[in-house]
């Protein structure tokens, strides 16, 4: 299942779907500052707009689950 191949930044542990939901746009904002990657450059690899970005960060939006495992392979969150 989606959830247990996930884990998160916090030592590991697997979270359930609505927490990573619930805390996506902060995660996503955590590693695009940590990356130094701009809301164009992040927006690149997702396969999204700066804009949808930005949303997701502000929490006005919510990801689809596409791009929700897109950005978990880019952060090498989702693990085989």
């Amino acid at each position: 299942m989606f959830a247990e191949m996930c884990t998160n930044l916090y030592g590991g542990k697997a979270k359930r779907m609505t927490e990573v939901l619930k805390n996506i746009g902060t995660e996503i904002l955590k590693y695009r500052e940590l990356k130094s990657l701009s809301q164009v450059g992040l927006g690149r690899k997702l396969g999204v707009s700066d804009k949808s970005i930005s949303r997701y960060e502000r929490g006005t939006s919510t990801p689809s689950l596409k791009v929700v495992i897109k950005f978990l392979e880019v952060s090498n969150e989702c693990k085989n």
